[in-house]
């Protein structure tokens, strides 16, 4: 009896002492419903084109893959594809090697006219000279390696210019580089031959430093607004090969630019 007392009483208590409920939230209206659902479905039927999209794409790359399969060229992710930007180019699928063919023919042509027997310098003949018959390979191993390999054919020989090997994206000095190429000296030297505004450079230039053996770093600054290179060289010049066999002839050279 008095556990039926207690429990009548805690059943009272909860009824006139308990918190009120919250109200019910207002339904939305059917118009309200109408327009939610009908955005929905555009959605999805965005969403299903898309996917039929993607699906298609995906069989079209299958059917090439299998055709390619059949044709012993099964595109794995090292493969390489040849194509042509701006000259010969060989990429690896994953973007790892890449890989740059070129090379430059050059020749130096004159005929002179109305010359008499001899001159004050001697009989002026016609002339013909291969200035320049290069091929090079260059390209990036990576993402920090990168390399060219250039030689000249002009002289009957193989002559060496760019052959080197670098380091790229070192923290602070930029890159590093080994071998044998052009000094950091002189806008003019630094200018490739393909660009030049006449058939030469200009006089001056023969006091300055070309390929020589060595080491340099480089770099930018200020977005590419600045550059610096320093390094240390091998007088080369007498061997055109690349070598250099005499005690002392080495050189520190450095060069900065800015562009206001």
């Amino acid at each position: 009896m008095k556990r039926t007392l207690g429990f009548v009483a805690v059943v009272v208590f909860a009824v006139f002492f308990a918190p009120a409920g919250r109200a019910p939230a207002e339904e939305p209206a059917p118009a309200d419903l109408d327009a939610q659902v009908k955005a929905l479905q555009q959605t999805v039927a965005g969403l299903q084109t898309q996917i039929a999209d993607i699906q298609s794409q995906v069989e079209r790359n299958k059917a090439v893959a299998d055709v390619l399969k059949e044709m012993g060229m099964n595109p794995e992710p090292n493969d390489l594809r040849l194509y042509w930007k701006d000259g010969i180019r060989m990429d690896s699928r994953d973007g790892q090697v890449k890989l740059k063919f070129g090379g430059r023919l050059q020749y130096d042509f004159d005929w002179i006219g109305n010359k008499p027997a001899e001159t004050r310098v001697g009989q002026l003949p016609d002339g013909f000279e291969t200035r320049r018959a290069r091929l090079y390979v260059s390209g990036d191993l990576g993402k920090n390696i990168g390399f060219k390999w250039e030689y000249d054919w002009s002289s009957g020989a193989a002559v060496a210019q760019d052959v080197y090997l670098e380091l790229k994206q070192l923290p602070v000095v930029g890159t590093f580089r080994v071998g044998h190429f052009e000094e950091p000296f002189s806008l003019d030297e630094q200018l490739s031959t393909n660009y030049l505004t006449f058939m030469e450079r200009a006089l001056p230039n023969v006091l300055v430093p070309a390929y020589n053996g060595g080491a340099m770093i480089y770099n930018t600054a200020l977005e590419e607004r600045m550059t610096w290179a320093a390094g240390i060289f091998r007088d080369t010049a007498a061997n055109d090969g690349g070598m250099g066999q005499r005690d002392g002839q080495y050189a520190f050279t450095t060069r900065i630019t800015g562009l206001p």
